[in-house]
């Protein structure tokens, strides 16, 4: 039986994620070995690869999944040496074929940038060209109870204060509180040892803290945390503005609580990313162990994992779906990655990373971009890739990035 356009796109996703099952995997192979390469055309060659892979599969693919009338495909795919897919051992151009497939649908561009280590953060360094942006980098800066501003982006490892009776401590890149004097602080004086502290990473930055109680905090750019130096009470409350992930030490007796614009979200111990930007319509909290309830003015359930709560502005209620995590989580790994995203949702992250101001000219490209490429690489690679889709162009004035509609006009010699 002849395979969809939709069944080819799900089997080469599960391909790419590891999670194809061993009959799924025969159907894939067998669809893709029937391609015949012989009758295609060599597209550009992979711009940042060793080697020219065999990415004239594109126009087969076009012809065996049915373009339909008005639809236009493109590939954008700088592969930066493709890793291996679990017990996928092929080589490189394998990988690169999976990727392509993924750029099947209506509206839909792609454009795709791997580095060997797919498995965590990447250490990329970037060139800096002429009227380019860099991106952003490690660093916050923590306002202290009394007012007093210390800047962390390049604070050694060390004692910065004392807040109310506990150390803070700079370890290994990170705001850490010492629970052995904050508790005795607790115990002595309990009023007294409960002063907050806030971590703000600026456009450009990202960060991390280690809460009085052991919990950890990510956070990416344009992103304030508000938080006690010691947990009294029945409750661990905090306050986020703008995005963060959180993996909370379990405390049964003391339920931990994130306030952000109006959801609360309440857990035990889990691991779950909470995205309150002020400049995004909707507060999204996305579960990744554990359980949490979400609390709003006219709604509360309990999420489950894999599942995301999504309460649009002024709504009051929630909406629950069950969104692709590695989109969801890819700024803490260090990478973009979009599925099917609007140019509006792109530019407003790449403003928080390069700490850009955008403006849009004429009319706002609608269609869809999928893709994934390192937040370590300066602003000009991300907007090339997306210039080649033929459906948007950019200007680079200084911090300000120009958005227009349509393909990237000729160089004028």
């Amino acid at each position: 039986m002849k395979e969809t356009t939709n069944e080819i796109r799900e089997l080469a996703a599960k391909w790419m994620d590891g999670t194809i099952t061993p009959e799924e995997k025969e159907k894939f192979e067998a669809w893709y070995n029937g391609l015949d390469f012989s009758e295609l055309e060599l597209l550009d060659h992979w711009a940042t690869g060793p080697e020219e892979i065999e990415a004239h599969i594109l126009q087969k693919l076009k012809t065996s999944l049915g373009e339909t009338k008005g639809e236009s495909v493109r590939a954008i795919a700088h592969v930066h040496d493709v890793a291996p897919v679990h017990d996928l051992r092929r080589s490189r151009w394998w990988a690169a074929a999976a990727s392509v497939l993924l750029l099947i649908g209506a509206g839909s561009y792609f454009f795709y940038f791997r580095n060997k280590d797919a498995g965590g953060p990447e250490q990329t360094t970037a060139q800096m060209h002429t009227g380019d942006v860099a991106p952003g980098r490690y660093g916050a800066v923590l306002t202290l109870s009394d007012g007093a501003r210390v800047v962390l982006d390049s604070a050694g490892n060390g004692n910065i204060a004392t807040q109310g009776g506990s150390q803070v401590l700079m370890q290994n890149g990170a705001i850490v509180y010492e629970k052995e004097k904050a508790a005795a602080a607790t115990a002595i004086n309990p009023a007294a040892a409960v002063v907050y502290n806030t971590v703000t990473t600026p456009r450009g930055r990202q960060f991390r803290v280690v809460l009085p109680d052991g919990s950890g905090v990510w956070l990416n750019a344009a992103s304030t945390l508000r938080y006690p130096t010691a947990f009294t009470g029945d409750q661990r409350a905090v306050e986020l503005s703008g995005e963060a992930y959180f993996e909370i030490a379990k405390d049964e007796r003391k339920p931990f609580v994130v306030t952000a614009r109006d959801m609360r979200v309440q857990v035990l111990g889990t691991a779950f990313n909470l995205m309150a930007y002020p400049d995004e319509t909707a507060v999204n909290t996305t579960l990744v162990t554990g359980a949490v309830r979400v609390v709003a003015t006219k709604s509360s359930l309990v999420l489950d994992p894999d599942q995301q709560a999504s309460l649009p502005d002024n709504a009051g209620r929630f909406t629950v779906s069950k969104p692709n995590l590695k989109e969801v989580l890819a700024w803490k790994d260090g990478r973009f990655r979009f599925d099917g995203a609007k140019i509006t949702t792109i530019m407003r992250q790449i403003a928080r990373w390069y700490d850009v101001d955008i403006e849009y000219r004429g009319e706002v490209p609608s269609n869809e971009f999928n893709g994934s490429i390192s937040r370590a690489e300066y602003a000009r690679k991300i907007l090339d890739a997306l210039e080649r889709t033929g459906n948007v162009n950019f200007s680079l004035e200084g911090r300000k990035i120009i958005v227009m509609a349509g393909p990237k006009p000729p160089t004028k010699n």
